[in-house]
């Protein structure tokens, strides 16, 4: 077996490792060139001819031993396998000399709260291209609507080209990520402006810390997207490698979107503290206006209610209502004050 050449090493913690079946691995091959498109399902190893491109999608991931098959009957590195089985979501790209190994990410917003990221195995190899995803994830869906297509221009190229645009519509799933993020976020700084509730505060706080994983995972797709660029491998068409150029302003904007979503999240979070603050100013101007009202009454009925034995108001046959009297022009008198000034 070929020893392996790594382009670019991620010393980085593994997350996450499978370790149970979350289905049985389904195995579906799919055959084209310029005439003709035909689907199999994996049964034995698939025969890998020139006039055709062959592309195998494992979907329900999971190590039994048709997976392990395929990667013996095709002469993969055992690595390889530990990689796919490996949930770290940290995107890298190998080159094994006769195929090249790509994990990258695919991300979506799930229940407009939480950024569900898939993470995705390409490996190119001459002619095939194989795709990994731990469960049955749409991504795939536009890439065979064009094979579908006997017009489309995907049908007469190589399997370099069908990688390259598996790769691209992986890309484009962060745009439209960012995108719906962007509408909920929108959303989530008018719903605080017009109620700073503790709901809303968790909510934003959610969104900074997927964006902060999300940044983890996308910042090393600029390293892969220059070794992709700089290899000289014979999988890769120079007509392809052209196309790689768009990769990296593609990366570039995600970064920047990124950036934004950041800076938003910010302002709405001192938006949510201004109202918040604003709303507790409010209180305490009621609460104060009110005790500043009551206190010169609380202050005659305090002297009134001293227990000495001469206090000569006390026998007036009137000194009753000229008390509250006195309390009600005090309070009224106070109020226009308070409106004159603009404090209420």
């Amino acid at each position: 077996m070929n020893p392996k050449t790594s382009f670019k090493t991620f010393n980085n913690e593994v997350h996450d490792i499978l370790t149970e079946n979350i289905g049985k691995t389904e195995i579906k091959i799919i055959k084209y060139n310029e005439e003709s498109l035909k689907k199999e399902i994996f049964s034995e190893c698939p025969e890998i001819k020139e006039n055709e491109i062959t592309w195998i999608k494992i979907t329900y991931l999971a190590e039994d031993e048709s997976l392990k098959k395929l990667i013996k009957c095709l002469n993969l590195n055992e690595h390889v396998l530990k990689n796919v089985l490996t949930l770290d979501y940290i995107p890298d790209i190998e080159d094994y000399k006769n195929y090249i190994y790509m994990k990258l990410i695919a991300l979506n917003v799930k229940n407009k709260t939480r950024i569900e990221r898939t993470q995705i195995s390409i490996i190119l190899g001459d002619n095939y291209v194989i795709s990994i995803h731990p469960d049955n994830a749409e991504i795939c869906a536009p890439v065979m609507n064009r094979l579908n297509v006997p017009e489309h221009h995907i049908r007469n190229k190589g399997a370099d080209y069908l990688a390259y645009t598996l790769v691209d519509t992986i890309l484009d799933s962060h745009i439209i990520t960012f995108k719906e993020l962007e509408g909920d976020l929108s959303k989530a700084a008018e719903d605080i402006m017009d109620e700073p509730s503790n709901k809303n505060f968790r909510l934003i706080h959610t969104y900074r810390t997927e964006l902060d994983k999300i940044r983890y995972n996308i910042l090393p797709l600029q390293q892969i997207i220059n070794s992709m660029e700089l290899t000289e491998s014979p999988l890769i068409n120079q007509s392809t490698n052209t196309f790689l150029k768009n990769f990296q302003s593609h990366v570039a904007q995600v970064i920047t979107r990124i950036d934004t979503l950041s800076g938003r999240i910010t302002e709405i979070r001192d938006i949510y503290n201004s109202s918040m603050s604003r709303r507790l100013d409010e209180i305490v101007r009621v609460l104060t206006v009110v005790t500043v009202l009551f206190a010169p009454g609380t202050f005659i009925v305090g002297i009134y209610g001293m227990n000495f034995q001469f206090i000569p108001e006390l026998g007036y046959p009137l000194a009753y209502p000229l008390v509250l009297l006195i309390n009600f022009v005090i309070i009224i008198s106070l109020l226009i004050y308070f409106r004159r000034r603009n404090w209420i």
